[in-house]
């Protein structure tokens, strides 16, 4: 299991960044798939699944799997999964380093971050009242596997038993797929992180559900509002605190607040690398951006107050006064002068 007080295996790098001056108590936060330790997990630490018995634990096939970092270790338990895919860089009281990356990792991440995009695009005609949030789990993990050939990297990461996130109305992130049907009127978050020869492309979208409220509207326009501010500002030299800035102050002047227990994070053939991308800061402060980075932005908004609940399940995260929340979410990266957003999808343009 994943301590971020112990010493992970890296990878070689061809070129990195130390950054000595991030505070230790950052250095935790946007581990987004670490659950805390519930009195349900079992003697080792982790957390329960959450499969029903109509639910049947999802397949990927050997084929799949035969050219991916996953080949040597097919993920079993939370420290196989961990083993395998080097997931988490994310090593407390330690510099941060930060993966520069090379033209030939930039076109595989390209790839993956289309392959994401079109999961959202293929799905979205399936959210619709009465369809379960677990069925749509099943469309995306068939087409993710089965039409391209990829792999869905939330299955089995530290014991996540979905292929996707789906998080309806007051669930701000990390809500596990299940049985009950959406309702008229709700809103859903579905993430997707697709990996594709090693890399990961990963991002989320809101969708509405049957005809929703003024509230509902109205928190998924500022929080989609939000990522637009904060990926304006992506270029070579501007600062993680710029963007975290722009953000904040959007969602404020609305009348909203940011979630700040979670945050985004780099990425590339790490779930969860470097640097960490907060949705809240000062103008000027934070790292410096260079050509080559990798990174996601995904501001969590609330309607009422920021503070938020890790339900028993270990994984499911809840505004606690339970309000409406929305987020969107871009894997970008910073190009020599500007950005790219790499899971941009086809009604979008930047």
């Amino acid at each position: 299991m994943y301590r971020p007080d112990r010493a992970q295996p890296r990878i070689a790098l061809q070129k990195t960044r130390d950054y000595d001056k991030v505070p230790a108590t950052k250095l935790s936060a946007c581990a987004r798939f670490i659950p805390q330790k519930t009195k349900r997990d079992n003697k080792q630490g982790h957390p329960r699944c959450h499969r029903m018995a109509c639910c049947p634990p999802l397949q990927i096939q050997d084929s799949i799997l035969s050219n991916s970092i996953l080949s040597k270790k097919t993920p079993r338990t939370c420290e196989d999964t961990l083993q395998a895919q080097h997931f988490n860089y994310f090593i407390r009281q330690t510099p941060m380093t930060v993966q520069i990356k090379t033209a030939e990792e930039i076109e595989k991440m390209r790839t993956a971050g289309r392959l994401a995009a079109e999961v959202l695009e293929m799905i979205a005609p399936y959210v619709q009242p009465g369809t379960t949030t677990d069925a749509l789990n099943q469309r995306c993990h068939d087409y993710i596997v089965n039409e391209q050939q990829a792999i869905p990297a939330p299955l089995n990461y530290h014991g996540f038993p979905k292929s996707i996130c789906t998080s309806v109305n007051h669930v701000v992130c990390h809500g596990i797929p299940n049985n009950k049907p959406l309702k008229d009127g709700d809103i859903v978050n579905i993430d997707i992180t697709v990996i594709k020869d090693d890399y990961h492309g990963d991002t989320s979208q809101m969708f509405s559900v049957g005809t929703v409220s003024e509230k509902a509207k109205r928190i998924i326009r500022i929080s989609q509002e939000c990522l637009l501010k904060g990926i304006e500002l992506v270029k070579p030299g501007a600062r993680l605190g710029d963007i975290g800035f722009a953000i904040q102050h959007h969602a404020e002047v609305n009348r909203c607040t940011i979630v700040r227990e979670y945050c985004g994070h780099g990425i590339g053939r790490g779930f969860h690398e470097q640097p960490q991308v907060l949705h809240y800061g000062k103008r000027g402060s934070g790292m410096p951006l260079e050509a080559g980075m990798t990174f996601t932005i995904e501001p969590m908004v609330n309607l009422g107050k920021r503070h938020v609940k890790l339900l028993d399940d270990g994984w499911t995260v809840i505004t606690k006064d339970r309000r409406l929340t929305a987020q969107w979410e871009h894997t970008i990266l910073v190009t020599d002068d500007g950005f790219e957003v790499l899971t941009r999808r086809s009604d979008e343009h930047f």
